[in-house]
């Protein structure tokens, strides 16, 4: 607290999402279909992976898609031209949310689909991302909802081919929904992070980490945490970055130094320039823009009672624990009960005040 206000230090953003849509293209050949590009096309991949035997193996035993929870379907809820359940994002020039949306019953009623035909892999809702991965490299799934760095760097790599030597995972771009083409939900805005109160007390302490921050948002500093020493990790060419062996063996000075951000490109290209076809395909591609990360909940909304109530509703629509036809029921609690209405109204002034569509 400074005077009575509260500051942070607002981390550079990445503006593009890591989360992809990965698939096994060997699956695909080997069953002869196209990689998909529109949604019905994408269930009817699911259906062969589940159906059809593409690993060979004479047993029913594949799912067709995988992932970590509600995540896994972004490409679904993306080919709508929304960002999902939870998320603040705009319909034109006006800020809707994801639950009370009139277009999200379209994407929830596809994904039931998914479930009641069992396409979908049922404990999907209760996998971390690695148990995911896993279950995906080990042939259990022919798609999965993933980000490009756990598909492609190295040890991942290896872990792939260990379990399944032919295998051939390849990202597909956003599929196109029955208005047209889709995109990715991504939200591209910095976090803001905090410096510990209690330094207030200890000048000496809050005056280094200050001069830490200040030294990381110069070149010189900026580059030490994304690459290391020059000289032992990296060598300047000009302006160009030229890694060195070691940099792959140090991994201490990277990511958690970087709390001031990074120039995310720049960071790309020299540490993954074998996986550049990845990373710049989720870069490149259509996205719905999130703005959840820009708004300070109104006092007495409870973030966290709403959050957890309304993904939990979500996923009972989802597997058909629940009917949609009392969608209606349910958004009268969560935006009468949880005053989530309260919360989207504030979020679209708050938006408003900083230049976004209201």
């Amino acid at each position: 607290m400074i005077d009575g206000k509260l500051f942070g230090l607002v981390r550079k953003p990445r503006e593009f999402s890591y989360g992809s849509l990965w698939i096994r293209a060997d699956w695909l050949q080997r069953l002869g279909l196209a990689e998909p590009t529109t949604l019905e096309e994408f269930r009817d991949v699911l259906r062969a992976f589940r159906g059809a035997d593409p690993d060979g193996n004479g047993k029913k035993d594949t799912v067709g898609l995988t992932g970590s929870g509600l995540a896994a379907f972004d490409p679904i809820f993306g080919a709508f031209g929304i960002a999902g359940p939870g998320s603040i994002y705009a319909d034109g020039d006006k800020i809707v949310d994801g639950y009370n949306d009139p277009r999200v019953r379209q994407p929830l009623a596809f994904i039931r689909s998914l479930f009641d035909e069992q396409l979908v892999d049922p404990d999907l809702f209760g996998l971390k991302t690695a148990e995911a991965r896993d279950r995906a490299f080990q042939g259990s799934a022919g798609a999965i909802m993933i980000g490009w760095d756990q598909m492609t760097k190295p040890e991942f790599v290896r872990a792939q081919q260990a379990a399944q030597p032919d295998s051939d995972w390849q990202p597909i771009d956003v599929l196109d929904g029955p208005h047209g083409a889709g995109a990715m939900p991504t939200s591209p805005f910095g976090a803001v992070q905090g410096i510990p109160a209690a330094l207030a007390d200890d000048e000496e302490r809050l005056n280094a980490l200050l001069d830490y921050v200040n030294h990381i948002c110069t070149p010189e500093g900026s580059r030490l945490v994304m690459f290391g020493l020059e000289g032992s990790h990296y060598e300047l060419d000009g302006d160009t970055v030229v890694p060195l062996p070691a940099m792959d063996e140090d991994g201490a000075y990277f990511f958690a130094y970087q709390v001031a951000g990074r120039d995310e490109n720049l960071y790309l290209e020299v540490k993954f320039p074998k996986q550049k076809t990845a990373w710049q395909g989720a870069r490149d591609r259509k996205r719905v823009t999130q703005y959840e990360s820009l708004v300070t909940p109104p006092d007495g909304f409870n973030t966290a009672d709403a959050d957890r109530f309304g993904k939990e509703q979500i996923v009972l629509f989802l597997t058909g624990e629940r009917s949609l036809d009392t969608y209606p029921d349910f958004l009268e609690q969560l935006n009468g009960q949880f005053d989530f209405a309260g919360y989207t109204e504030s979020a679209r002034e708050q938006l408003a005040a900083l230049g976004h569509p209201r």
